[in-house]
């Protein structure tokens, strides 16, 4: 879960900055807004826009790792990796041990939980998008490991009979994920009427909510309110995709989950039961619930198909002439990409993973000169970048999902470079390495090796 990019010195101090391993243009917005908390901000506004957005109460776990940077006097993006590493270690613990206590085969099923891979298409547009969410967590998304760690601790509160578990399980979906409540919560409440422990799952569930209260709450009222928080929440939806491939895949998943899943209903196992309903009821609010990022539900799915899968490559195993190698094997066929993945961050960083010094020098300069309520107009991928490094301008385009009508917008910065079509901002921004737009005539405020810097006056 270390990333060695962290660790390199040499290349920090080189002619380039190092960000992480994944998706960078998530990646930049998480680091963005751990920088909004490291000013002292305990809500969060909308960075990737040119409007003024109010502030809503969102995004407090990155907001709380920008208060600890601050508190620890230490750069953001250790800070980022460094709560990556510790939660994913506390996550394949609290697994390891969920996994011994009510599992039969822990070992199998806690490789399989944490690193199951769904399918080429499983990281494509479909309603199993976000399945590989528990090994990716563990990689590169810190926020998912929380997920991760709040749902063992509900289901460890609700089997175990225990409230504090309860209450973290519910403080942890209700600071990331509030809407996953309408998963979980539901999920215990089912198992507990199907297997006669109505009182535990009543409890679990009322403890888990109690807490979450606090964290809910004024983020509902704010979706109720606020308008650009209505716009960016719609824009965070990905369409699935309904064609070819994709298409096919999507509906051969669907039915082989939800047989496992009813299958997993009519066993005489409590662990089973529970693995089953969740199954069921992920899919099906991931098909049918009418909300923008619905594919969520799927998110954890392969912690529940592992306790699952953990018997059955156990009984083909023990069919082999040596067992054990051939339970090994199957484990590893079932885990392969995603195990290759997680064991990528030990070989030599990529060119992606760093971003030029010299456009943080320009971002930088930029600061330093502009207006709190400036605006400068850039490629989506310099504004991406942006508020990372600056408080202001605020980019025209940033974020694909953050940026409010950004494909509107994003025409009218190609619009804007090509000198048809002005725009009210005060800034112009060019980084020579992606080539994107064309330069302007006028004569550059700032400009080094890697970016120009334009003062537009057409604010």
């Amino acid at each position: 879960m270390a990333d060695p990019g962290c660790l390199n010195s040499k290349q920090l101090c080189r002619n380039r900055v190092y960000l992480c391993r994944g998706i960078l243009e998530d990646h930049s917005t998480f680091l963005a807004k751990m920088e909004w908390g490291r000013l002292g901000h305990w809500t969060y506004i909308d960075r990737y826009t040119p409007e003024k957005t109010e502030p809503v109460p969102i995004y407090l776990f990155y907001l709380l790792l920008g208060h600890i940077a601050s508190w620890a006097g230490m750069p953001t993006v250790w800070v980022f990796h460094l709560a990556r590493s510790v939660l994913g270690a506390v996550a394949l613990i609290l697994w390891w041990q969920f996994c011994c206590e009510f599992t039969e085969h822990p070992k199998t099923a806690f490789v399989l939980g944490a690193w199951m891979w769904f399918g080429v298409f499983g990281n494509m547009a479909t309603v199993f998008g976000q399945t590989r969410m528990s090994y990716t967590g563990l990689l590169a998304v810190p926020h998912y490991i929380v997920d991760m760690i709040a749902v063992i601790m509900l289901f460890c509160g609700y089997l175990k009979e225990r409230a504090l578990y309860s209450n973290a399980g519910g403080i942890g979906l209700g600071v990331v994920h509030p809407f996953l409540l309408a998963l979980f919560l539901p999920v215990v409440l089912i198992h507990a009427g199907i297997t006669g422990k109505i009182k535990a799952g009543i409890h679990s569930c009322l403890w888990a909510g109690l807490s979450a209260v606090p964290f809910v709450l004024p983020l509902f009222i704010a979706y109720q309110k606020v308008e650009w928080l209505k716009v960016w929440r719609e824009q965070t939806a990905c369409p699935f995709s309904l064609a070819g491939f994709e298409l096919v895949y999507m509906v051969i998943l669907t039915i082989a989950l939800l047989l496992v899943g009813i299958t997993a209903l009519k066993s005489s196992g409590r662990l089973k039961k529970l693995a089953g309903v969740w199954i069921v009821l992920a899919v099906a609010l991931a098909l049918l619930t009418p909300i923008p990022n619905k594919r969520e539900f799927t998110s954890l799915l392969s912690l529940p198909v592992g306790i699952l899968t953990a018997p059955v490559v156990a009984s083909l195993a023990n069919r082999a002439s040596k067992p054990y190698l051939m339970q090994a094997a199957l484990v590893v066929l079932l885990c392969l990409p995603n195990i290759g993945s997680t064991l990528s961050v030990f070989v030599p960083d990529p060119q992606w993973a760093y971003i030029p010094k010299g456009l943080v020098e320009g971002f930088k300069w930029l600061e330093a000169n502009s207006l709190p309520d400036d605006v400068a107009v850039c490629s989506w991928e310099t504004g991406n970048y942006l508020p990372m490094y600056a408080t202001c301008p605020r980019p025209w385009i940033g974020h694909s999902r953050e940026t409010l009508f950004f494909t509107e917008k994003e025409k009218q910065a190609k619009l804007f470079f090509e000198s048809k079509q002005t725009l009210p901002v005060q800034w112009a921004v060019i980084n020579k390495k992606t080539g994107l737009y064309p330069h302007l005539k006028e004569a550059p405020a700032f400009e080094n090796e890697v970016v120009v810097i334009w003062r537009t006056n057409n604010g």
